[in-house]
């Protein structure tokens, strides 16, 4: 930070400690909390948070293919257990069974309704082209002076009406004509005066 805006008391003094000439009187050599340091010892993880020792002890592999088997803690309920387990797979087989017809009927249905979009998107489609090519055919022949209904008077001009044009009061209205022939136009007749000296 610069020193240029203190009010020089003292007289500038070039030394190596002082390099801005200000003779500082009082500096402080308190420290603020917020600049000592903190945290100092690494947190490491705790037992019970996913340590290295307890990922040691796990078996993944065993777990994914799931072959560990766990002890039963009642022995005396062996066979009660084995008669749920036959309950419990008999009626895992029923559940199979009816979740693989389920799965059928909606892969049907599904099928149906990708059949019907794609039957709609088609239809939109065919819409959408039948309507463009209705413009492009009409904008065609409108575009043909010749195939109209023998209006052939020209379109105004965007300065017809304008205070400048036109100012004579009895001047002779120029009557405009649609000529196909280019060479016998008004333009190319005005041209030539113009332009061609003979």
């Amino acid at each position: 930070m610069t020193t240029a805006h203190r009010p020089t008391y003292y007289n500038a003094i070039g030394s190596s400690d002082n390099p801005s000439g200000n003779k500082l009187v009082g500096t402080s050599r308190m420290i603020s909390g917020k600049d000592l340091p903190s945290q100092l010892k690494l947190k490491t993880r705790q037992f019970g948070q996913g340590s290295k020792e307890e990922l040691a002890q796990k078996d993944f592999l065993a777990i994914l293919n799931g072959t560990k088997t766990q002890a039963n803690p009642f022995p005396e309920d062996a066979d009660d257990a084995d008669d749920d387990e036959k309950d419990d797979k008999k009626a895992d087989a029923d559940s199979d069974e009816d979740d693989e017809d389920d799965e059928e009927e909606l892969m049907r249905e599904l099928e149906k309704i990708k059949k019907e979009r794609a039957a709609e998107e088609a239809e939109k489609r065919r819409l959408i082209e039948d309507e463009e090519q209705r413009k492009h055919t009409e904008k065609v022949l409108q575009g043909n002076a010749l195939l109209n209904t023998g209006d052939y008077s020209l379109k105004r001009r965007w300065d017809d009406d304008t205070v400048f044009k036109n100012q004579q009061k009895n001047a002779p209205k120029a009557k405009k004509t649609f000529i196909n022939d280019y060479v016998r136009s008004e333009f190319h007749r005005k041209f030539l005066q113009k332009y061609i000296h003979h």
